[in-house]
């Protein structure tokens, strides 16, 4: 994916990983959050894809367990 085409705040898969976008980190990275954890994780945007339906249903089940 390109890093124009990354929105702050949605959700997005890095392999088998749901991570949640927080912020541009530079012209190829961005800084994002695992699963329900606040600890943020540098990724390049090339290696996202947006997250299916269905693995965001499975994220915001997950939320209201917690």
């Amino acid at each position: 994916m390109k890093i124009k085409e990354v929105r702050n705040g949605s959700l997005y898969q890095a392999g088998d990983e749901i991570m949640r976008v927080r912020q541009r980190l530079n012209s190829s990275s961005v800084s994002c959050s695992r699963a329900h954890s606040n600890e943020l994780v540098a990724v390049k945007a090339g290696n996202l894809s947006l997250a299916s339906a269905k693995a965001v249903e499975s994220y915001l089940k997950e939320a209201d367990a917690l």
